[in-house]
């Protein structure tokens, strides 16, 4: 996420060069408008605000965080083979785990899903979906000082991974909204 927004950042300067800058974006678009901030701001530049839809939140929380440092120094420590596994998806196996309610019989169950012959994750197309949700499990936010407007929809309301407390550690303000619909039809 780090490598992409940096391909954004010199497009919003040249359409915003002087004004305060409000990013905003869907799912793991809002992470990425979250690193577009961080690098503007880094710049000097005035961030307004950002706006966070259905974007996953897990990495926001302090023991994800915590985990993510934990992860990166056993990676220093262990053979290369290992520390290329760990780095590659450790912090996905901590997302599996963290998402997973109750915490011993979920990952039994999501076993089990995958394992069935007609689970969508034996698709053609899973590989690269997965691929995406490691690089986001992967992607640790740092600190942002401006407000941020997070919009969950009704179905995901009450999951871990979309709780918009996870940005308040993160964020000067944060405002929450619950809105309609589910993951594809909030917007």
């Amino acid at each position: 996420l780090e490598e992409v927004a940096s391909l954004y950042v010199p497009h919003v300067l040249a359409a915003q060069p002087t004004a305060p800058i409000r990013v905003g974006g869907y799912c793991v678009g809002g992470l990425l408008a979250w690193e577009v901030a961080r690098q503007l701001k880094k710049r000097g530049r005035e961030i307004e605000w950002v706006v966070l839809i259905e974007s996953p939140s897990l990495n926001g929380r302090s023991p994800l965080r915590a985990a993510k440092m934990a992860l990166k120094l056993a990676s220093r420590i262990c053979p290369k083979r290992v520390s290329e596994k760990i780095e590659l998806h450790g912090m996905w196996a901590i997302w599996v785990w963290a998402r997973s309610r109750p915490l011993i019989l979920g990952p039994i169950q999501n076993l089990f899903r995958y394992l069935s012959p007609d689970s969508p994750y034996r698709t053609e197309h899973f590989p690269l979906r997965r691929d995406e949700y490691r690089r986001v499990a992967n992607y640790v936010p740092e600190n942002l000082d401006t407000d941020v407007y997070c919009f969950v929809c009704d179905e995901n309301a009450a999951r871990i991974d979309y709780e918009p407390s996870s940005w308040r550690a993160l964020a000067r303000v944060v405002h929450d909204r619950q809105v309609p619909g589910n993951h594809n039809t909030c917007v």
